[in-house]
């Protein structure tokens, strides 16, 4: 089946459809001109904003819904007039499972294989595990369409997983998105180890393929090896069908390292996350000269999961810096207008000399025929490192390109008035600037005001609403801002 395209306008009413869309409403009523509510309930983490994650519910004329993966892009047309672009992929009908059809081996054919295996061949398997999980708001964000959506990843993932086992191997469903696989030929636990990371590898690649909320999973995979003197298998028996198995995978579990998954993830985001460059706009809501660059919404979202967790120690955040910097650079060699990317790094990064040498020899390995500069944007340097020392290690990241960004907690400037070599400026995280007005604007205007009257540029990065982006040009007086609420705020400032 075609995928099915929606344009939507900024007040989310249908511009245009293709055929394919037209097909799964069963309704002879054109929806252009009408609100998108009307023909599809969408559930995405960042609602329709570009790069959104998502998953939404076609619904058609009989009263029933199509569960569809979801992606979004934006543009803006030769009017100056903001639109989406809906791209969904319908789930087939009646997504998932099929009454009838069985996508893995039924337990009781699954354990008496391993049983023979183990018992009557007195040989040793090996049991992986296979999990597909969300981070931790997934779930939230699709709400109705969260069951069909695991039904989805569930078919997706035996899809991948099917073709990759050898004659005799078998995989059933444990729980809600989890499989046991059954592997003859491994001699040692990395042998089994490394046959399911293969494995989970192909389910990994085609849950990303399948688009929308499902590309938002993560799968992990882990493997032990079994005999028959395994505790699970020397309990008494007969076991209802499953048990067995079920009890197996909780010794799977329980023996493997708690921070494979942090592991796997960061190892997943440094091999395949992708750079999202979010534009910048200035106080006359020109088009954007600057970019900040960041990992896409997907890698955001496992990011935040594993910072939740505590689980990202420096040489991790510093593998994902380096990362990010090549992403940028490889995007950087790619056509378009001339543009300033900023790229958000940490001072804990930059100031161990292997890693800010790593750094310095990506950017001048770009050479001189790319359509961009890059400049740093200094996160979490220390409150201490003031003044002339503060300068100098600006100056020590001139390898970085043309400037560095400093990010202020408060209303401290460090010390530093005035323009200076290699520093572009000051920035504000919105997230920490709101309450600080919410305290005192009067104070928040007066310490933008000296920082420009010393001409030095202010942005701010961050702004959802575009109520903050009006404060923030309007009353605060800002140099530069990023953020989902300016690109709405500039859209409905051309129309007016």
């Amino acid at each position: 089946m075609r995928d099915a395209i929606i344009v939507i306008d900024d007040q989310d009413r249908i511009l245009t459809t293709n055929r394919a869309f037209q097909e799964l409403l069963t309704d002879e009523d054109t929806p252009v001109g009408r609100p998108l509510a009307e023909f599809v309930e969408v559930r995405a983490a960042q609602g329709l904003d570009e790069d959104s994650i998502g998953a939404a519910a076609i619904l058609q004329a009989n009263g029933r819904h199509r569960p569809a993966s979801m992606t979004v892009a934006r543009g803006v047309d030769q009017l100056g007039r903001m639109f989406r672009v809906l791209t969904l992929r319908p789930s087939p009908a009646g997504a998932g499972r099929q009454p009838g059809v069985r996508l893995d081996t039924p337990a009781d054919v699954f354990e008496r294989t391993l049983l023979k295996r183990v018992d009557d061949d007195r040989a040793q398997v090996a049991i992986g595990l296979i999990e597909i999980m969300a981070d931790d708001l997934l779930e939230a964000d699709l709400g109705s369409i969260w069951v069909e959506t695991l039904a989805r990843a569930r078919t997706a993932a035996a899809a991948a997983l099917a073709p990759e086992l050898q004659p005799g191997e078998l995989f059933m469903i444990v729980e809600d998105a989890a499989f046991a696989v059954l592997v003859l030929d491994a001699a040692t636990t990395e042998d089994a180890v490394g046959r399911i990371q293969g494995i989970t590898q192909v389910v990994r690649q085609r849950l990303a393929a399948e688009g929308g909320a499902l590309s938002a999973l993560e799968a992990f995979g882990v493997a032990m090896l079994v005999d028959r003197r395994a505790p699970a298998i020397a309990l008494p028996r007969p076991n209802p069908p499953g048990e067995l198995t079920r009890r197996l995978i909780g010794d799977v579990r329980r023996s493997q390292d708690p921070g494979h998954q942090i592991a796997s993830i960061v190892a997943d985001l440094i091999d395949r996350a992708s750079v999202a460059m979010q534009p910048v706009r200035g106080r006359d809501l020109a088009q954007a000269r600057f970019g900040i660059a960041g990992f896409d919404s997907r890698s955001r979202r496992w990011l935040a999961w594993a910072d939740h967790r505590r689980a990202l120690d420096q040489r991790r955040l510093d593998e994902l810096d380096i990362a990010l910097l090549g992403r940028v650079v490889e995007r950087s060699f790619g056509g378009g207008d001339f543009v300033s990317l900023i790229v958000p790094l940490r001072y804990e990064t930059l100031v161990h000399a292997a890693t800010a040498d790593r750094m310095s020899a990506l950017v001048r390995g770009l050479g001189q025929g790319i359509k961009a500069r890059l400049q740093a944007m200094l996160h979490g340097s220390p409150a201490d490192l003031r003044g002339e020392r503060l300068l100098s290690f600006v100056r020590r990241l001139a390898g970085f390109g043309r400037g560095v960004w400093l990010v202020l907690d408060g209303f401290d400037a460090r010390g530093i008035e005035g323009r200076h070599e290699g520093l572009a400026g000051v920035a504000f995280d919105y997230a920490r600037l709101a309450p600080l007005i919410d305290r005192d604007p009067l104070a928040v205007r007066q310490f933008v005001e000296r920082l420009r009257a010393s001409n030095q540029p202010v942005l701010v990065f961050g702004v959802e609403e575009a109520a903050q982006a009006t404060l923030l040009f309007n009353t605060i007086g800002v140099t530069l801002t990023a953020g989902a609420g300016v690109e709405r705020l500039a859209s409905v400032s051309r129309e007016s």
